[in-house]
């Protein structure tokens, strides 16, 4: 039997944690009035589990999960189920390869407006004598 990688380890995970927690919010449908899909694109190491709110309700859908694969990390960008970062651990991903975005420093970026004659003229118009 092959060994499979740590990079095959982590996607086997994931794979298994999403469709386990996709299971259950799908037994929960009518309760949570809400179907529960997971996409996933290998190319990328993207994977998604996404909640579409059902009729009669206004069609509205979120991202439940968002992990991304990185540098031999899953780096965790949305995280909106309960216990999945728990049920990653139980099948065998190191706490140490889970990563937040707040851990890494990383946040958006605060736009900035260029000055403008407005802005940068803080005088006020004098009338002629």
């Amino acid at each position: 039997m092959e060994r499979l990688t740590p990079i095959e380890l982590q996607r086997q995970a994931i794979q298994d944690t999403l469709q386990e927690h996709c299971k259950i919010a799908l037994d929960c449908r009518d309760t949570l009035q809400c179907d529960t899909f997971i996409t996933s694109d290998p190319a990328t190491d993207n994977y998604f589990m996404i909640g579409l709110d059902l009729p009669p309700k206004p069609q509205k859908y979120g991202v439940l999960i968002h992990l991304r694969l990185t540098d031999g990390k899953i780096l965790i960008e949305t995280n909106n189920v309960e216990d999945f970062i728990e049920d990653l651990i139980d099948r065998g991903i190191p706490e140490t390869d889970l990563i937040t975005p707040q851990l890494v420093g990383w946040a958006m970026p605060t736009p900035t407006m260029p000055p403008t004659s407005r802005t940068t003229n803080n005088t006020s118009p004098t009338s002629p004598n």
